[in-house]
């Protein structure tokens, strides 16, 4: 597998950071249109949620949902964006860096409740909830280890 370098790493994932907010942007603008009265998608989401919510209340319930995970999303991905400005300009292990990487563990987990409440109109939404729970797991160890890391560095700044 090639290998780029670390500059050109953090640049490409700056760019996909970025591409990924303006599709999330994108999706909040389209999202209510995507859900009228003349698309495909109200046909599916009217025989989903049907038989647990009344017809009328289902547009509404999609709407505040969907917009719960695009904030959501949405502002884990400018904390990832502002944590990838800060690797390039070399801030790594500095606490506004853990701080960051905490948020966006939070935001993963909190993103996995939300998601799990679509549990209610399908059952495979366990199943992306159960990932992205895992993901802010997996953030939270990371945390923790640039928490150390910061750590040593300091202790390290100190004696020198």
């Amino acid at each position: 597998m090639p290998k780029i370098s670390k500059k050109a790493s953090v640049m490409l994932s700056i760019v996909l950071a970025s591409a990924f907010i303006a599709i999330i942007a994108a999706l909040a603008v389209v999202m209510p249109f995507a859900l009228s009265d003349s698309s495909p998608t109200r046909d599916f989401i009217d025989v989903l949620a049907s038989e647990r919510l009344g017809a009328e209340n289902v547009v509404a319930v999609f709407l505040v949902w969907g917009y719960c995970v695009l904030a959501d999303a949405l502002a884990c991905c400018v904390a990832v964006l502002f944590l990838l400005i800060r690797v390039r300009n070399g801030l790594v292990f500095t606490e506004i860096s853990v701080s960051i990487i905490r948020f966006v563990s939070w935001c993963c987990l909190i993103l996995a409740a939300i998601i799990l409440f679509a549990q209610v109109f399908h059952p495979t939404a366990f199943i992306f909830a159960l990932a992205v729970a895992f993901l802010g797991i997996c953030l939270r160890v990371v945390k923790n280890v640039i928490e150390a890391a910061t750590a040593i560095k300091n202790e390290n700044d100190l004696t020198v």
